[in-house]
């Protein structure tokens, strides 16, 4: 997965995030490193388990949003499609400890209806730029 042209779009369309507080924050620039998730075999999963799965994604959210936070990373307001994330660091190498964490924890979790949920991660390190009010992907 590349972030060329995907970041660009999601990053383009928001000015910052907002925290669990409220407060808001304008996403970093310059060298970052963007997070990018994705349900495996998200359709089928629905299909095979629609009574579940809500709950499942909801839960999947939860424990992202967990890693990156205690890794210091951001999620814009706007995302990608789906069940996807999309967050950036001001690190690389934090940015590895979150994904790793997150796959940990994610591997821990005991979904409802005994899915095997698993989630494909990639990272993507490069110079983004504040345009404006938007930060984009540069390369």
């Amino acid at each position: 997965m590349s972030c060329r042209g995907y970041c660009r779009i999601v990053f383009a369309t928001v000015n910052g995030v907002r925290t669990g507080s409220g407060a808001h924050r304008v996403l970093p620039t310059g060298t970052v490193t963007f997070l990018l998730t994705d349900i495996e075999g998200s359709t089928r999963l629905w299909e095979s388990a629609p009574g579940v799965m809500g709950d499942v994604v909801a839960r999947h959210y939860e424990i992202l949003e967990a890693a990156i936070a205690a890794h210091g990373g951001q999620r814009p307001q706007e995302q990608g499609e789906g069940d996807s994330v999309v967050a950036v660091f001001d690190d690389a190498t934090v940015a590895v400890a979150a994904a790793i964490d997150a796959q940990r924890a994610l591997a821990a979790e005991p979904f409802a209806g005994a899915v095997n949920l698993r989630v494909r991660m990639a990272l993507h390190s490069g110079v983004s730029a504040r345009r404006g009010h938007r930060t984009t992907s540069a390369q």
